[in-house]
């Protein structure tokens, strides 16, 4: 899958614009040459399977779009679902929603 099929999937599986789907896509890719302390093996499965865990909590279209690039996780010095998996950190989103479920707080 290169990166404009990754873009019409998520544009068509959260009900997001293509331009919307694009910046997302394009925000969670690291920096070239940044220092990032890890990056996930697979970018493409760490961004669609963030935004899948983010829908049942939020919803598809422009409120997945908001919560994913604008909403900063508490506990996570600010940093907002995007930032996480940019910096290969997509498991603390996990961690994160799972300590709510299970009736913690995050």
């Amino acid at each position: 899958m290169n990166d404009s099929d990754l873009v019409i999937s998520i544009s068509e599986t959260f009900d997001l614009s293509h331009e919307d789907a694009a910046e997302m896509v394009a925000r969670s890719i690291p920096p070239p040459g940044g220092s990032v302390p890890r990056v996930p093996p697979d970018l493409r499965t760490a961004v669609t399977s963030i935004l899948a865990l983010g829908a049942t909590r939020f919803g598809n279209g422009r409120s997945l779009r908001a919560w994913y690039l604008t909403r900063p996780l508490d506990g996570y010095g600010g940093r907002t679902p995007c930032d996480l998996v940019r910096s290969g950190r997509a498991s603390w989103i996990v961690d994160y929603f799972e300590e709510i479920d299970r009736g913690g707080f995050a």
